[in-house]
């Protein structure tokens, strides 16, 4: 990583305290197959899903903010899975949006293509396209380690883009930011009635004063939707479930 002190997200990845517990959670997994990483801002999540990874798993990112783009790229040619960066945003259907709270020099990862008064920077327009298209165009007909969409309250839009993907059952764990704050919740509703039963639910968070640990909590869908705070949610395949806690995490 490049660092750069006005950035938070390259200075708290400095110092250690960027989203520790889902780091650690990354770190734990054994990924064969395919890692789709989508809001890959500077690819901080990509590598920690990859980097003690002994398998040929192989990646998508998915980044459409041009101030992350060199980072991105630099992150991808420190992994030695093979892989694919795109450089456009991902949603409900294949069009052009415009993204706002481009080049924030304080804070590169608040891009999003949902307004807000509060967002700092610049905006453009950006292409986007469905998940479920780019896998078909990618000829892509196996099965997905991880899923993980982090992009600033437009995940639900996101999820709608990759029905046929997640009917299929094939992925293995989905990581969402859940963020109340940024968007309604009902979307978590509809992904609960496409995955069935088939996963669990569980909160990623951290416990303890002095020494901090990360813990997997598991959750009903009910009360992730009526959440009021922010968290990572891991969504896990039932037959993964014990292998994703292993002895790093408490549930």
């Amino acid at each position: 990583m490049r660092y750069q002190a006005r950035d938070w997200t390259k200075r708290t990845i400095y110092q250690g305290t960027y989203e520790r517990a889902l780091l650690h959670f990354l770190k734990s997994l054994e990924l064969n197959d395919l890692v789709i990483d989508v809001g890959a801002n500077i690819g901080v999540t990509l590598w920690h899903s990859l980097k003690s990874s002994t398998s040929n798993a192989t990646y998508l990112a998915f980044e459409p903010s041009i101030q992350c783009i060199s980072d991105l790229e630099f992150t991808g040619n420190q992994i030695s899975n093979e892989g694919k960066i795109f450089k456009f945003a991902l949603g409900e259907e294949d069009t052009t949006q415009r993204l706002y709270g481009v080049n924030n020099e304080k804070h590169s990862g608040l891009a999003s293509l949902i307004e807000s008064e509060s967002q700092v920077g610049d905006s453009l327009i950006v292409q986007v396209r469905k998940l479920d298209t780019v896998l078909a165009s990618e000829e892509f007909t196996g099965k997905v380690s991880l899923l993980k969409i982090d992009t600033e309250g437009y995940e639900g839009a996101i999820l709608s883009g990759a029905v046929k993907l997640l009917k299929s059952r094939k992925v293995e764990i989905i990581i969402l930011e859940v963020s109340p704050h940024l968007s309604e919740l009902t979307y978590l509703e509809n992904l609960q009635e496409i995955l069935g039963d088939a996963y669990s639910w569980f909160i990623i968070e951290e416990v303890g004063v002095f020494r901090r640990r990360p813990k997997l909590r598991k959750i009903s869908h009910a009360e992730a939707t009526t959440s009021d705070f922010q968290f990572n949610l891991a969504i896990v395949r039932l037959d993964r479930v014990e292998a994703c806690i292993g002895d790093t995490f408490s549930v």
